[in-house]
């Protein structure tokens, strides 16, 4: 019985890291993103990702530098998943 639970503990921990790298190959990294690596995406970097791009006025409220990490992570997770469901999210967070 514990051999057979130590197989089912590996499975699900294999799809859960499948299922991350997955979520991954669809948005690219924010460093893949900080081409000038000055630590923040501008709005021409954010082309590279279109519903970020969409959004980006939206999100940089402040009109500052650009995008942090944070600010990204927030955005891509918010919208960019939103958006593959159909519903948009409008409301962005304070940053």
């Amino acid at each position: 019985m514990m051999k057979r639970s130590k197989l089912s503990a590996t499975a699900l921990i294999a799809s859960l890291a499948m299922a991350g790298s997955v979520a991954m190959a669809q948005n690219p990294g924010f460093e893949e993103l900080d081409r000038d690596e000055d630590g923040y995406i501008s709005g021409s970097e954010a082309m590279a990702l279109p519903c970020l791009a969409q959004a980006y006025r939206q999100i940089d409220k402040e009109d500052d530098r650009g995008l942090n990490r944070s600010e990204y992570e927030a955005a891509v997770q918010k919208h960019c998943q939103s958006s593959q469901q159909g519903s948009p999210d409008e409301d962005w967070p304070a940053s």
